[in-house]
């Protein structure tokens, strides 16, 4: 199952990220900091990296579906056709 992540998906997790660290605002002292934030940064760090998915094998999916030079250009204006460009 994969799962999409939107911008906004990415500003929320970057915003919680600085507020595990204590810089998210809110004003405060800006002293201190403990072990307690940096380890709540670090589990979703690897939360993050568990739910990726594992290496492209990029060697087999060119050798199943091979790009010819003349039809390149073909490839990149149905890409940019697909994503509404």
């Amino acid at each position: 199952m994969a799962e999409e992540c939107g911008a906004g998906d990415t500003q929320a997790l970057f915003a919680t990220l600085l507020v595990a660290q204590g810089g998210g605002g809110g004003g405060g002292s800006g002293g201190g900091g403990g072990s307690g934030e940096d380890a709540a940064v670090e589990a979703t760090a690897r939360s993050l990296l568990e739910r990726l998915p594992g290496d492209f094998d990029l060697e087999r999916a060119q050798a199943k579906l091979p790009v010819l030079y003349e039809e390149s250009m073909n490839t990149v204006l149905h890409q940019v056709r697909a994503s509404g460009g």
